[in-house]
């Protein structure tokens, strides 16, 4: 038997947000994750340094078991995995800002995107049980996109994690007024 690794990645975007090694067995290549994972720094963006983290739920969320990599185990985030031949490649775009308000959230990346590229949000704060996920697409020569929330958001603080594809990971507290 020899190591793999098994990767967690949101298939929207390709983000890979965690990893795991385990001794190989017969691993399936791909397949849905049973598990919810915990998302914690190596993101760019502007969270409170004690917030413990974003929950990814299960549904959300993809495996692929590849050889093992370190670069990919230590630096998880920095990482997008390309569906058509179930490789990883880094990440290199930027996002520059969230801003949210009652209805709606944007995100804008720092240079208008040459393709269109799909947009997945997680919206949470802590009186929250479950976060809520919005999804879009920058369109091709756009540097933004606003996604309409389908109910209103009450005002305080958030926690938002953006994945936009081709781009590093995003968070930002976000206050929202009432």
């Amino acid at each position: 038997m020899s190591e793999t690794l098994t990767v967690y990645f949101v298939p929207r975007t390709g983000h890979v947000l965690g990893t795991v090694t385990r001794a190989a067995g017969s691993p399936t290549p791909r397949a849905a994750s049973p598990e919810t994972v915990l998302v914690r720094g190596g993101f760019q963006g502007r969270v409170d340094p004690s917030f413990p983290g974003f929950l990814v739920p299960s549904p959300q969320l993809s495996t692929l078991t590849l050889p093992p990599d370190l670069k990919l185990v230590l630096s998880p985030l920095g990482f997008e995995v390309l569906p058509q031949i179930d490789a990883v490649q880094p990440l290199m775009g930027r996002v520059r800002d969230i801003s949210m308000d009652t209805n709606s959230v944007r995100v804008t990346v720092e240079v208008a995107v040459a393709q269109e590229e799909p947009v997945w949000v997680l919206i949470t704060r802590e009186e929250m049980i479950v976060p809520r996920i919005v999804v879009k697409q920058v369109a091709k020569g756009e540097s933004s996109v606003l996604i309409n929330l389908d109910a209103p958001q009450p005002g305080g603080t958030y926690q938002v994690l953006a994945l936009v594809g081709d781009h590093l990971p995003f968070a930002q507290e976000v206050t929202v007024g009432d």
